[in-house]
């Protein structure tokens, strides 16, 4: 039997539903997307075929992530974020997702984070003399590759500051200036990525499709 990918029908981005569509063909005005959010309807926008050829599996979830960070954008700053910016996020999320079983919406840790190829090893119920990286119970060691994981039972809590430390260390930390880096910590995209990963698992899916 041939495997299908379900992408969500609805995502809750920021408290605001969106609906997921999903076409063949875009109207006129938008032929050179493959994605488009409509922040007027709350819809989200997914072309499954560019031309005559199918856009595989990979590319669609691309897309979509693409535009959650539109969404999010457009929720929290009201759309100020440049394309560059929203560009490089999603699509730097999107490497690390299609390398990492993180999955967001499970309470187990992952054993080992791979970045740009190296492994970083999780461990946890780790003892800080305070309270680790910010105040978030983490710790990441570059020199020794380890991410320390102090001590809770609260694993969603930790998950959610996993996300937020490694959005900001790894990906905004490594590919942006001052100024984008700042545009981006004030547009909480970690914060409202986890709960869209939380509840439609769309980490998972780009796992699952997109493994490396």
């Amino acid at each position: 039997m041939t495997k299908k990918l379900n992408l969500p029908k609805k995502i809750n981005v920021v408290g605001v539903e969106y609906k997921v569509i999903v076409l063949s063909e875009f109207p006129d005005n938008y032929n050179n997307y493959w994605g488009y959010h409509d922040a007027k309807n709350s819809e989200i926008w997914v072309l499954t075929k560019s031309g005559n050829s199918k856009i595989n599996e990979c590319n669609l979830l691309q897309t979509m992530l693409h535009e959650i960070f539109h969404a999010i954008d457009y929720q929290n700053c009201e759309g100020k974020t440049t394309e560059n910016i929203i560009e490089k996020s999603s699509d730097l999320m999107f490497w690390f997702f299609s390398q990492n079983k993180i999955y967001i919406g499970e309470k187990r840790l992952p054993k080992i984070l791979y970045f740009y190829g190296l492994p970083y090893t999780i461990i946890k119920d780790y003892e800080f003399d305070s309270n680790g990286a910010g105040g978030l119970n983490l710790a990441i060691d570059n020199a020794e590759l380890k991410i320390y994981c102090g001590k809770t039972d609260n694993t969603e809590m930790l998950k959610k500051n996993l996300l937020a430390i490694l959005f900001d260390k790894f990906i905004i930390g490594e590919f942006f200036t001052d100024e984008e880096r700042c545009l981006v910590q004030c547009n909480s995209f970690s914060a409202a990525l986890y709960q869209v990963l939380k509840e439609t698992k769309l980490d998972e899916l780009i796992y699952e499709w997109c493994k490396k």
